[in-house]
Parts: C-alpha cells; sequence; structure tokens
C-alpha cells in the first residue's frame, strides 16, 4: 500500500446495551473476552 490512510476506525468494544435502530453494529451486551483491556488500548494507541 503506497499511500497513508487517510482515517482509522477502532471499535474498542463490542459491548453496548443501547439497541439503536440505526446502528449497523452488531453490538452485544456484555464484552468480548478477548478484547483488549483499557490498558491494553492504550499502550497501543
Amino acid at each position: 500500500m503506497s499511500e497513508k490512510p487517510v482515517s482509522v476506525m477502532w471499535e474498542s468494544t463490542i459491548a453496548c446495551g443501547l439497541k439503536c435502530k440505526h446502528c449497523k453494529a452488531s453490538a452485544k451486551t456484555k464484552p468480548d473476552p478477548n478484547e483488549l483491556t483499557t490498558e491494553e488500548s492504550f499502550e497501543l494507541i
């Protein structure tokens, strides 16, 4: 890839209890056990 990305989107969790009709995310009520912790997320950034 020779071009730099214009933007990056990162879904930090799949946990969401809102159930918005317009949302296309496949949200769950609980976080996935394989998700990064808050500390791991900050280290990644």
